[in-house]
């Protein structure tokens, strides 16, 4: 396992909010992390979470796209129907 905390930027997270982590991983799982632990949980939990925002993202375009193009469609049709 790579060391997460030689890659952290320190800018990404700040210590504040991993100590949030920390606290709250704490209350809900029961166990004390290390800092490493920490960090690595925190970043990937940031990253599954930014993963799923530009699914949600790229989903929406290919929904508001089909929109367009059913829109289009009808819009041939009628002008084919006169």
């Amino acid at each position: 396992m790579k060391d997460p905390i030689k890659k952290h930027d320190p800018g990404v997270i700040s210590e504040e909010k991993l100590e949030e982590f920390k606290r709250i991983y704490k209350t809900k799982f029961g166990k004390d992390l290390t800092k490493a632990e920490t960090l690595e949980k925190g970043l990937s939990l940031m990253n599954l979470m930014k993963t799923i925002i530009l699914e949600n993202e790229r989903q929406r375009k290919l929904d508001k796209k089909k929109i367009n193009m059913k829109i289009i469609m009808k819009l041939n049709q009628n002008v084919f129907k006169r």
